[in-house]
């Protein structure tokens, strides 16, 4: 997913578990034309591209996370029940 700011130029690429979701609250709150979104939660940014062109041209931003801290964040947030998750019957009974 990416949030836009077309007033400042900008376009925010939103990666899953990556604290992604307490920076788009952030900048909500400090930014006036901020509830633009283009694409799926889950999107890429060649699918956001597809959606809205100007993208291109904006300023691009987002955060990463250290791939084995990502790892584990991703298998607890499926294994917990409430995810709904359709991989949790398989790894319910997993442990990291």
């Amino acid at each position: 997913m990416a949030v836009i700011s077309k007033s400042k130029g900008w376009c925010f690429i939103h990666i899953n578990r990556t604290g992604g979701t307490t920076v788009r609250h952030i900048l909500s709150k400090q930014v006036p034309d901020f509830n633009f979104i283009v694409g799926s939660e889950n999107g890429t940014i060649k699918e956001c591209v597809a959606l809205n062109s100007e993208i291109l041209d904006y300023y691009k931003f987002s955060f990463v996370r250290q791939p084995y801290d990502l790892l584990l964040s991703m298998f607890y947030n499926i294994k917990m029940p409430s995810s709904h998750h359709p991989d949790y019957k398989r790894i319910e009974t997993l442990d990291f």
